[in-house]
């Protein structure tokens, strides 16, 4: 029973890891856009 109750909250862990995972690729995707947008209106 214990260990049952440790894998769900490992699961739940990596579940929150993805997330932040996933946020922080799509704030550097953000980012990249950005940059190639004042790049490109700069030139």
């Amino acid at each position: 029973m214990k260990l049952k109750k440790e894998n769900e909250s490992l699961k739940t862990e990596l579940e929150k890891e993805k997330t932040i995972r996933n946020e922080l690729d799509s704030d550097m995707a953000i980012a990249a856009n950005s940059i190639k947008r004042k790049w490109s209106k700069a030139h």
